[in-house]
């Protein structure tokens, strides 16, 4: 088995700290087991160069939230799938300059 469905990360919120980070193939699922949600699935830190690719995000009430303590630059979400329990695919990024090259793009909703 490869890709996302080979690595899962369980019960936790993926908080992205650091510059030039990229997040690619993996599951991210927020439940912790005893039926508690995680925020996000992945939050992302005021950082520049932050890439997440091709990963499935599920229960969790954000999939990536983009603003979290700080705002990204250069922020990419592509090629994600938003599984089922995700409330919102991708929130809080108005906050994120507008100037940045944001890129979000070929992303998919599964309910």
């Amino acid at each position: 088995m490869e890709g996302p469905e080979a690595t899962i990360i369980q019960g936790a919120m993926l908080q992205v700290m650091a510059k030039n980070v990229t997040v690619e193939g993996f599951t991210i699922d927020g439940d912790d087991g005893a039926g508690n949600l995680a925020t996000s699935a992945v939050a992302v830190a005021g950082h520049d160069g932050v890439i997440i690719k091709d990963n499935v995000l599920i229960n969790a009430t954000k999939g990536v939230m983009g603003d979290y303590y700080g705002r990204p630059t250069n922020l990419t979400i592509t090629g994600n799938t938003f599984g089922p329990g995700i409330a919102y695919g991708i929130a809080q990024t108005e906050g994120v300059t507008p100037n940045s090259r944001r890129q979000c793009r070929e992303n998919r909703l599964r309910r």
